[in-house]
C-alpha cells in the first residue's frame, strides 16, 4: 500500500509542479527537455542501488500480467515506443521506471542529423505531440558500436541489464529511393540484428522522404522478400532461432492499401504489425501555430489506432499485433488488448505524464481485469476464450 501511496503523489507531483516548469524553461524548443531527461536516464543507470529503489515504487509486479509473445517474456503489457531513446548506457535507467519492454531507435544505415530545430511542438490541452525529427541517429555501424560496449559493461556489471525486452527499430535513410531501399535496411539490419531481442522495420515514418511507397505492394514485396532472406542467413550465422520481426504501419493508409500489406507481411513470413505510427492528418487538434509538417501523435490518434488493430485482427488472425497510439490510462490499454493487440506501446502518454506513468496504465489494467473478473492478462485476447 505505502509504495502505492508513493507512487500516487509522485504522478501528482509531476504533473503539477515538474511537468509544467519543464515545459515553461523549453517551450522555444521542447527537445532541449527530451535531452535533459536522456542525460538523467544515463546517470540513474549507473546507480544500481538507487536504480532498485526507484523500481520499487515505479514497476508492477504482479504476475498476472506476465505473457509470453514470439518465445520472449513480457513481465508487463506495456512497453515505450521507438522515438524516445536511441543512447544504450540510458536503457537501464528507463528500464527502471516499469515498461514491459523498450524499442530503442529508430537507426538508419547512414548517420543523420534529422530535420532543423525546433522539430517537436507540445499541445498540453490536448495532450498531444507532433514530431518532425526526421530521425536523427548515428547511423547502424556506430549504434552496434555502442551495444556492443553496453553488453560488455553490463557483463561486467550485471545489476546494470534491463530485465526486460529490449527492440531495435531500423529504418530508410533519408536520400535513398524506394527501389534502393532492401540494400539500406538490409545494412542497418546486419549491424544491429546481434544486439535486439526483436526487430522492429519502421516503414511509415512520415518525416522520412519517400518512405510511404514501401508500404505499397510492389516496393514492400521487394522489401520484406530481402530483409527476410538477410534475417535468416544472421539466425543462420548466430547458429540460433530467427529473431522475431514486426513491421510498423501507418494510420494513414487506405483498407485497401492496408489489405495488401497484410498479404506481403504475411506471404514472407513477419511476426507482427505495430499499429500505428504517427499520423499526418490534424483531425480534432486544437491551438495556434500547428505545423503542417510532422506527425502527431496522443490521444487524437487512439480512435484509428484501435480501428486499425480491429481491421488487422480480422484480416489476419495469425498476426502478432502491438498496439500503439494515444495511450494515457490503463482503461485505453486494456480496450485496445480487447481490440485485439497482444501487447501495447507509449510514448506521448509517458512524456505527458512522467516517471509513474507505466505504474499507472499497469494498476489500472489490473483493476479493470478485477472488475471483469480475469485471472490473466492472456484471457483479454480475442484467441483466448474467457475462463
Amino acid at each position: 500500500m505505502l509504495e502505492k501511496i508513493i507512487s500516487f503523489l509522485g504522478l501528482v507531483s509531476y504533473k503539477r509542479l515538474i511537468r509544467p516548469l519543464l515545459f515553461w524553461l523549453t517551450k522555444r524548443d521542447p527537445e532541449i527537455a527530451h535531452q535533459w531527461v536522456i542525460r538523467r536516464l544515463r546517470q540513474l543507470g549507473r546507480h544500481i542501488l538507487i536504480k532498485k529503489c526507484l523500481r520499487w515504487f515505479t514497476t508492477e509486479k504482479d504476475l498476472r500480467l506476465r505473457q509470453t509473445v514470439c518465445g520472449l517474456n513480457f513481465p508487463r503489457p506495456i512497453g515505450l515506443a521507438e522515438g524516445f531513446v536511441k543512447d544504450p548506457l540510458a536503457l537501464p535507467g528507463l528500464a527502471a521506471l516499469g515498461p514491459g519492454f523498450i524499442i530503442a531507435g529508430s537507426y538508419t544505415a547512414k548517420e543523420q542529423a534529422g530535420n532543423p530545430r525546433p522539430r517537436i511542438w507540445r499541445f498540453p490541452k490536448q495532450g498531444t505531440l507532433i514530431n518532425f525529427m526526421g530521425l536523427p541517429n548515428v547511423g547502424a555501424e556506430k549504434a552496434a558500436e555502442e551495444f556492443r560496449e553496453f553488453r560488455e559493461l553490463t557483463e561486467k556489471y550485471p545489476g546494470l541489464k534491463p530485465n526486460i525486452p529490449i527492440g531495435i527499430s531500423i529504418s530508410m535513410s533519408a536520400g535513398t529511393t524506394p527501389e534502393r531501399a532492401p540494400a539500406d535496411y538490409c545494412q542497418a539490419l546486419e549491424y544491429l540484428y546481434p544486439h535486439g531481442d526483436f526487430i522492429v522495420i519502421n516503414i511509415s515514418c512520415p518525416n522520412s522522404v519517400g518512405i510511404a511507397a514501401l508500404q505499397g505492394k510492389e516496393f514492400a514485396n521487394r522489401l520484406l522478400e530481402a530483409i527476410m532472406r538477410m534475417v535468416k542467413l544472421l539466425a543462420a550465422r548466430a547458429d540460433k532461432p530467427p529473431k522475431p520481426i514486426f513491421v510498423k504501419v501507418s494510420p494513414d493508409l487506405l483498407w485497401e492499401e492496408l489489405n495488401d500489406f497484410l498479404e506481403v507481411c504475411q506471404k514472407y513470413g513477419v511476426n507482427g504489425i505495430i499499429a500505428v505510427n504517427t499520423t499526418i492528418k490534424r483531425e480534432g487538434l486544437k491551438g495556434e501555430n500547428i505545423p503542417d509538417k510532422g506527425g502527431m501523435s496522443g490521444p487524437l490518434l487512439y480512435e484509428r489506432a484501435c480501428e486499425f488493430i480491429r481491421y488487422i485482427r480480422q484480416k489476419a488472425p495469425k498476426l502478432i499485433i502491438v498496439g500503439v497510439g494515444g495511450i494515457n490510462t490503463g482503461k485505453d490499454a486494456f480496450d485496445m488488448i480487447l481490440a485485439g493487440a497482444n501487447l501495447v506501446m507509449a510514448y506521448t502518454g509517458f512524456v505527458y505524464q512522467g516517471p509513474m506513468f507505466f505504474r499507472s496504465v499497469n494498476c489500472e489494467i489490473l483493476r479493470e481485469m478485477e472488475k471483469d473478473k480475469i485471472p490473466h492478462i492472456i484471457y483479454l485476447h480475442s484467441d483466448k476464450p474467457k475462463p
